[in-house]
C-alpha cells in the first residue's frame, strides 16, 4: 500500500472516503482493539513532522492552512503507522487539529513559523520582552488572540468534510508555565529574576496558569465536553538549567493549582533530566505515569519512583537509528531486566532522516521493533519459568 498527497481537491472526497473506510478497518481490527489496554502495550514508535514531509511530500504550513489536506495528511498517518510499524499504537478514528506545538505562545503576543519540512521557528517580538512590564500581558481571547483564528478555521473546515463521520478535536493546551516564562523572558533573564526579583516570577506564573484555565474554561465549553487529566510539556524542566530548589518555588505550586483545576495530571513531558524533581512531582498525587527520558538514568529514577506508578521509558532516536543490533539489544535488555516488577512502556519518539536515503531509517525503525520484541518474548519466556 502506497500513499501518495493527493493535491486535486476535486478528488479529494473520493479520497477521504476511501482513507476513512480504511481507518475503519484497521481501527476495528482483532490486532488494533487488543492494544486499547494498557496493560497489552509494551514498545511504541513514533515520527517527527520532518520525517512525514519525507514520506509524503507536502509542505508544513499548507497542512496548517489547508482543512482537506490536514485531515488527508492524519489519515495517512495512522495507516502508515499501521502498514510500516508493528508496534503496540492503538490506533482510534478521531482526527484532531492542530496548528504546531507551540500555538500558545502565540497567545502571549510571540509568533511561531515554520520552515516547509515543519521545524518551528519562534520569534519573541512582543513588547513583553522589552520592558518585562506585567500589565502589557492583556488576557487572550479564544476566538481571536494569536493562532487561535487559524487552528478554529482548521476545525470548521475538517469538521465540514467530515460530516459527522469521526470525531474532530482540537490539540489542547500543553506548554507549562515554565515553558512559556522562559521564552518571553529569555532563560538568563529568567534565572536572574528567580534571584533578583522573585514575586515578579511568582506573578508571572500566575498570570500564564490562570491564562491557561481561562483557555480550557472555553476549550471545553466550544467542545461541550468538560476538564479531564491534563498533561503538561515543560521542555525547560531540566536540571541543572533549573534546580530543584526553583522548582519547588517557582514551578510546583503551579503544576498544583493546574492538577486541582483538571482534576488530574495525567503525564508531564520534558526535554532534559527530571530525576532531581522526582521528590516535589509526587506531590502530585495524580501523576500515574512518569516519563524517563533519554536523558536521564534510568537505575536513578527506579530508585525514586515508587513501584506502583507506570512508566515510559524512552530511547534515544539516535540510537535507534544509528546503534548495532548488538547495542539496541544491550538497550532494551537493560530496561527489561532492571523493570521486571514495573508497569512500563519502550517508546523510541522523535524519530527523523538521518542517513541520505530515508529510506534506510525507516528499516533501521522496523529493525529495532523486530529486535526489541524478540527481547520482550525472551523475557516473558523467562517469566514463566
Amino acid at each position: 500500500m502506497s500513499y501518495k498527497t493527493n493535491t486535486d481537491k476535486a478528488n479529494m472526497t473520493i479520497d477521504i472516503d476511501h482513507l476513512l473506510n480504511e481507518v475503519k478497518v484497521a481501527v476495528e481490527s482483532p490486532v488494533n482493539q487488543s492494544h486499547k489496554d494498557i496493560s497489552n502495550q509494551e514498545l511504541l514508535v513514533g515520527l517527527e513532522n520532518v520525517a512525514w514531509t519525507e514520506i509524503f511530500g507536502f509542505d508544513m504550513n499548507q497542512y496548517y492552512q489547508d482543512p482537506l489536506l490536514h485531515l488527508e495528511i492524519q489519515l495517512r498517518q495512522k495507516l502508515y503507522y499501521w502498514e510500516h510499524f508493528q508496534d503496540d499504537r492503538f490506533m482510534t478514528e478521531d482526527i484532531s487539529v492542530s496548528v504546531g506545538y507551540y500555538f500558545e505562545y502565540t497567545l502571549f503576543g510571540m509568533s511561531v513559523i515554520h520552515q516547509p519540512n515543519g521545524v518551528p521557528i519562534i520569534q519573541n517580538n512582543s513588547e513583553f520582552a522589552k520592558t518585562r512590564n506585567l500589565r502589557l500581558l492583556k488576557p487572550h481571547n479564544f476566538h481571536t488572540s494569536g493562532q487561535m483564528p487559524q487552528l478554529l478555521s482548521l476545525y470548521e473546515g475538517v469538521s465540514k468534510i467530515c460530516d459527522g463521520r469521526i470525531p474532530v478535536g482540537i490539540s489542547s493546551w500543553m506548554r507549562g508555565g515554565l515553558d512559556i516564562a522562559i521564552e518571553l523572558l529569555g532563560y538568563e533573564n529568567f534565572v536572574q529574576e528567580t534571584v533578583e526579583h522573585p514575586q515578579f516570577i511568582h506573578d508571572l506564573m500566575r498570570i500564564i496558569t490562570d491564562e491557561r484555565i481561562k483557555w480550557f474554561e472555553e476549550y471545553h465549553w466550544f467542545l461541550g465536553s468538560k476538564p479531564c487529566p491534563t498533561m503538561i510539556a515543560d521542555d525547560w524542566l531540566n536540571a541543572p538549567f533549573i534546580t530543584p530548589d526553583m522548582f519547588s518555588e517557582f514551578v510546583l505550586p503551579y503544576y498544583l493549582k493546574l492538577e486541582s483545576y483538571h482534576g488530574g495530571i495525567s503525564y508531564l513531558h520534558s526535554c532534559g533530566n527530571q530525576a532531581p524533581f522526582h521528590h516535589d512531582l509526587l506531590k502530585l498525587k495524580t501523576l500515574g505515569c512518569f516519563e524517563i527520558n533519554q536523558w536521564m538514568n534510568l537505575e536513578e529514577s527506579l530508585r525514586n519512583i515508587p513501584l506502583e506508578k507506570f512508566l515510559h521509558i524512552q530511547i534515544k532516536n539516535v540510537n535507534v537509528l544509528l546503534n548495532t543490533e548488538e547495542e539496541l539489544i544491550a538497550n532494551v535488555r537493560n530496561i527489561v531486566n532492571s523493570c521486571r516488577s514495573r508497569r512500563y512502556i519502550i517508546v523510541a519518539d522523535g524519530l527523523q532522516r538521518l542517513h541520505d536515503n530515508f529510506n534506510d531509517d525507516l528499516l533501521r525503525i522496523k529493525n529495532f521493533i523486530r529486535l526489541a520484541r524478540e527481547v520482550l518474548v525472551e523475557r516473558r519466556k523467562d517469566d514463566t519459568r
